[in-house]
């Protein structure tokens, strides 16, 4: 069987390592916490490349088997989503002849060229989103000892290795390879190491790399350094505003999120890098299950977006947030609304991306009913964390009357 043909090959685990900041290491960034695949705090980055999870998950692919590390991307592929595994297999297609030839027996491979770079630094946000928790964002840590979801042993600030320049040694040899990075947080607009990283790459002329950023977009500056001075030295970025709705929706479910300074940021990039490839990555959870259009549109209306540049990120995990979680008559109301959405997508130009992230949330909430006992959780959950934050679920999303 030819790789094209084969379900389960995905390139990553030739050229690629997904890396917290606790050290916990994944194939990608989309694999379940339980499956990881080593620690690069304790054993270094190479020492993860071939570990037994490592080998063990290239073999499964070459030989067309599934893996449990794998399975959001098979559900997101049921459901007609464009997958990372799609996705990376597109833009990485030239290194698959790299995956047959240079892999060995044991699923191991000599040499780690990490040719695209997904490292999170660390944790270090200025928000606490309701869907994040205290290890990617250093801004969960009080709300989580309310919680009693931690102890107060817990750091509040988790880096990947101690400083900056510990991590730099291991990684410099392999910048040679890399063609593609994806930013995210914590908030990367605030880490040290991402201003290295592109001061690296403007010293050696690497420029033409490809730049994708999972960012809050709340701070375009980080101490002397200026993002958009950064980003007009090179040719591919693209940058995704992690911003799950407008006005006091959005602030709800992104605890630190400002609308107000939001647009006025956009209004600057916009202004300063008009060509520059700019989209919403908005995470579809119960929260904006029904805002999430109205949200679209207003972007449309005010030219801040064009109708494409909308992805609709489908939220797994935790379960609880999930939008199929909802009971009917919701479910039905949300299928209407979202055919209403396509057929408002049917009359702009170029919106593939758009259709697909909408159709493809119909096709999620049509799924066998797995999740609406998750109902009483998120209940629990938001009344507690409403509580403590001062905020109201109800009050915020008149929409629900759960």
């Amino acid at each position: 069987m030819e790789l094209k043909d084969n379900k389960h090959f995905c390139i990553l685990p030739w050229i690629h390592l997904h890396v917290w900041p606790n050290g916990k290491t994944f194939p990608c960034c989309l694999t379940p916490y339980e499956h990881d695949v080593g620690n690069a705090n304790t054993s270094g980055l190479k020492g993860v490349w071939n570990e037994m999870p490592m080998k063990q998950l290239r073999l499964n692919m070459l030989n067309d088997k599934p893996s449990p590390s794998c399975e959001r991307c098979y559900e997101h592929e049921r459901n007609g989503y464009d997958s990372l595994r799609i996705n990376a297999n597109r833009d990485y297609k030239h290194w698959i002849k790299y995956a047959l030839s240079d892999t060995h027996s044991d699923g191991s491979v000599d040499e780690m060229k990490l040719v695209y770079l997904d490292i999170r630094f660390s944790n270090l946000c200025n928000f606490s989103c309701r869907t994040c928790g205290p290890e990617l964002s250093s801004g969960w840590h009080s709300d989580s000892l309310a919680l009693g979801n931690i102890n107060e042993s817990y750091p509040k600030f988790q880096r990947l290795r101690n400083t900056a320049e510990d991590l730099w040694d291991e990684l410099e040899p392999n910048l040679q390879y890399v063609e593609g990075i994806y930013f995210a947080g914590g908030e990367p607009l605030m880490m040290e190491e991402h201003y290295k990283l592109l001061e690296y790459f403007i010293k050696n002329n690497k420029t033409n790399i490809t730049i994708n950023y999972n960012t809050n977009f709340s701070t375009l500056k980080y101490k002397d350094k200026d993002c958009i001075d950064l980003w007009k030295q090179f040719e591919r970025v693209r940058i995704g505003a992690s911003v799950d709705g407008m006005g006091e929706r959005g602030e709800y479910i992104r605890q630190g999120f400002d609308w107000a300074k939001f647009e006025s940021n956009l209004q600057r990039f916009k202004k300063e890098l008009p060509n520059l490839d700019f989209y919403i990555s908005c995470t579809l959870s119960i929260f904006n299950a029904f805002h999430m259009p109205d949200f679209h549109r207003y972007m449309i209306v005010k030219n801040y977006i064009k109708p494409a540049d909308w992805d609709v990120n489908v939220l797994l995990f935790p379960e609880h947030y999930r939008f199929q979680i909802l009971p009917e008559p919701y479910k039905t109301k949300f299928i209407d609304t979202y055919q209403q959405m396509l057929l408002y997508l049917q009359n702009q130009p170029g919106t593939g991306r758009a259709v697909s992230g909408y159709s493809s949330a119909i096709n999620y909430m049509k799924e066998q009913d797995l999740y609406t006992s998750h109902i009483d959780k998120f209940k629990d959950i938001t009344e507690k964390l409403d509580t403590i934050r001062n905020q109201n679920f109800k009050k915020t999303f008149p929409e629900f009357k759960l």
